[in-house]
């Protein structure tokens, strides 16, 4: 038997001693003392005495019973589980409860998370514990996280785990939380009947409903939340995109660092049809200087976009990494409101060109070497000659690549200039990669005097990237003419208005084709859409690590193009912008799983917010997923910082327009039952419902209340009161 109150319970059975008590003390023998009649009371008492103890042992009996009976009724005992109470069999209830980012959407006061709460708590009012209904609740902020499990039918810590919850930064893992039903869902059909109650408001960012659903097995009921019936307007910070995604900050002594981000606004909700004015406010960091810019909507318009400059102070760009916040006020949806970079911060990047010749020792032009033109886009003003040099915020050195594989001889570099791959082993090739996924960039070129190109295989292989050239060069005839890949987001986008005129002059005459079928990016193409430029993400499975793809060598005998004024803006690009997109921006979406190095054994909050404090790491995963938006610093085994990572609302997830009722009701038949709105048989707010069940078993209760009835009579019977009364003569 299952108590719903088994220390009541217990307490009242030990009350059974107190009659048994009082029994023995009355039994108890006293000292005689002899008198006339009583002999004669002696006999009646020897004629009577087996009556009398059987009359004491069913009084004994009774009070023992009716304290039992008591204290069952305090304990109220589970039978409905069972089947032995009667009526209806148990229950055992799912409530599945949106607390995604959509959940935090504002109509009336009231997000749509405090009206799925309400919801929830009525459901919980048509329990009853004392038949053996039980309730679990799982939060479908992702991914799905168990809020109550297993099922309990303790409703009081139920509603209290309700009232604790608050809406995630992440979209909705519905999927997530029905697996978790279905594998707890043949014990639970065992037991007596099964509910599963979804609370959502059903809004685009919560409800995938391209996404079929897959039945539950079994009888299930299903009920639902009606979709939500207007969408709030609202604003939300959809990008933060820095226009140099590496700050150089060379010797800045106490001058504030500036730093240019593009910022987008989206708005969403019936007011799009009017204008409006809100301000926007980018700040370095959590307590930094800030920029304030007014954000103005033209009726109509939907998306904002402007670049915004916020200083940072000298010593805070000095310690490597950038913190940068944009925000908007309040509106319909708080969770989307403000958005966070990270910026990589540099004193000044190391450039090493791999080649066994030394730079600048051909005394004309024609003689240059590809390194010779690679050093000199890179450091225009500096003497070609010096193997190793400074030029303003860049250092480039030379490296024999026969060494590269060595220790530490490339240790420390942030890009990586591959003028002949081919003198390149493949120690050499795993040193690289190793620098790769340290957040490097290499740029590689084909050599200019190779006659079968084999070195792509083993580029590939010590990479671990998924590309391959031709063997052999293209010859073009006649010159082959550039033109660059119309893009808002490549590494060449800040000149990006400029080259269509500086490719013009540019004439290719042979090229190593790169074959089709890879991941890469174009930057740069030919007439024909031959690819001429190109760039992929190399760093061995992690988010860090950029790869630079050229089928031109930089070499007279192949293009004009070290001669031409597009050379030195290319060339800066490719290597400040390649830096920083090699580096990453550390950005993840809440709910999502980051991607993190293999030395990476706990990630640690930056400043206060909600969600937790720490998050262990196994295996490259997170233990405890962060389903809030904020900066989290990674950390080793000795805690030493390995990195940053900035989490950001998922504003897939927070789309606000309500699904179509008809739709979703489509939809959410495929769990394999016809849904049942709530609001047809559940308590809505300021309407009745069913009551709670009283604390004690009634039943018990008034059973008790008889057995007492009948312990007095018997009482009374057994005390022989009426004993020798005879009716008076007539």
């Amino acid at each position: 038997m299952t108590l719903l109150n088994p220390i009541l319970f217990w307490a009242a059975s030990a009350c059974v001693s107190i009659p048994v008590l009082v029994h023995l003390l009355m039994r108890r023998r006293r000292r005689p003392v002899p008198w006339g009649a009583m002999q004669f009371l002696l006999q009646a008492y020897r004629k009577q005495r087996r009556r009398m103890k059987l009359e004491q042992f069913l009084l004994l009996a009774g009070r023992c019973l009716l304290v039992l009976l008591l204290a069952a009724a305090l304990g109220k005992p589970v039978l409905g589980a069972a089947g032995l109470a009667g009526g209806r069999p148990a229950r055992t209830v799912y409530i599945l409860i949106d607390n995604s980012i959509s959940s935090g959407s504002v109509l009336d006061g009231q997000t749509d998370l405090e009206r799925s709460v309400v919801l929830a708590q009525a459901t919980l009012d048509g329990l009853d514990g004392g038949r053996g209904d039980r309730a679990a609740v799982l939060a479908l902020g992702g991914p799905a996280d168990v809020v109550v499990w297993p099922p309990s039918r303790d409703a009081s810590s139920v509603r209290e785990a309700l009232r604790d919850l608050r809406p995630t930064d992440s979209r909705a893992d519905l999927s997530g939380a029905l697996d978790r039903v279905r594998g707890d869902l043949p014990g639970a059909q065992g037991t007596g009947e099964v509910e599963v109650v979804l609370l959502s408001a059903w809004r685009e960012g919560s409800a995938d409903l391209s996404a079929a659903l897959q039945a539950l097995p079994g009888r299930v009921r299903v009920r639902a939340s009606p979709a939500a019936v207007a969408e709030p307007d609202n604003i939300a910070v959809a990008e933060v995109r820095p226009l140099r995604s590496v700050v150089v900050a060379p010797n800045s002594g106490e001058a504030p660092v500036p730093v240019r981000l593009e910022v987008t606004l989206k708005r969403t909700g019936a007011g799009v049809s009017g204008g409006v004015s809100v301000p926007l406010v980018v700040r370095a960091g959590d307590e930094g200087e800030s920029t304030t810019t007014e954000a103005v909507f033209a009726p109509g318009q939907a998306a904002w976009t402007r670049v915004v400059e916020v200083e940072f102070s000298a010593s805070r760009a000095s310690q490597g990494a950038l913190r940068a916040i944009a925000s908007v006020a309040p509106d319909g949806l708080a969770g989307d409101n403000t958005r966070r970079v990270l910026l990589e911060s540099r004193e000044r990047l190391r450039v090493v060109v791999l080649t066994a010749d030394r730079l600048g020792v051909a005394g004309t032009i024609d003689r240059y070497t590809p390194a010779d033109w690679l050093a000199l886009a890179v450091g225009p003003d500096a003497d070609v000659g010096v193997r190793r040099r400074q030029e303003g915020d860049l250092t480039i050195e030379t490296q024999d690549p026969a060494r590269a594989g060595g220790a530490g001889v490339l240790a420390g570099a942030d890009a990586l200039l591959v003028p002949r791959p081919d003198l390149l082993d493949d120690a050499g090739w795993r040193a690289v990669g190793e620098l790769l996924s340290a957040g490097a960039l290499a740029v590689v070129f084909p050599p200019p005097a190779a006659q079968t190109h084999l070195w792509p295989d083993a580029m590939a292989k010590g990479l671990g990237v998924d590309v391959a050239f031709a063997r052999e060069e293209v010859v073009h005839a006649p010159a082959a003419a550039v033109s660059p890949v119309t893009s808002s987001r490549g590494l060449l986008a800040l000149v990006g208005p400029e080259l269509p005129e500086l490719a013009k002059p540019v004439a290719v005459l042979k090229s190593l084709p790169l074959l089709p079928g890879g991941s890469s990016e174009p930057l740069l193409q030919f007439s024909d859409g031959a690819v001429m430029l190109a760039s992929l993400p190399a760093g061995g499975g992690s988010s860090r690590g950029l790869l630079v793809l050229s089928t031109v060598a930089m070499d007279l005998s192949w293009t004009d193009l070290p001669t031409k004024p597009l050379m030195v803006p290319l060339l800066q690009e490719v290597v400040r912008q390649g830096v920083g997109r090699a580096a990453g921006n550390g950005a993840c979406e809440a709910g999502a799983g980051p991607v993190l190095g293999p030395g990476v054994v706990e990630l640690v909050r930056i400043g206060a917010g909600e969600g937790p404090q720490r998050s262990a790491v196994t295996q490259g995963r997170l233990e405890d997923p962060i389903r809030h938006a904020g900066f989290y610093g990674a950390r080793g085994a000795t805690g030493v910082s390995t990195g940053e990572i900035a989490f950001d609302p998922d504003l897939v997830g927070a789309r606000l327009a309500p699904a179509e009722q008809g739709q979703l009701s489509r939809w959410l038949a495929g769990l394999g039952a016809e849904p049942q709105w709530l609001g047809d048989d559940t308590r809505a707010p300021g309407g009745t419902g069913p009551a709670q069940p009283p604390p004690i078993s009634l039943p018990l209760l008034a059973a008790a209340l008889v057995l007492a009835a009948v312990e007095a009579a018997v009482a009374r019977f057994a005390s022989h009161a009426g004993l020798g009364r005879e009716e008076p003569a007539p």
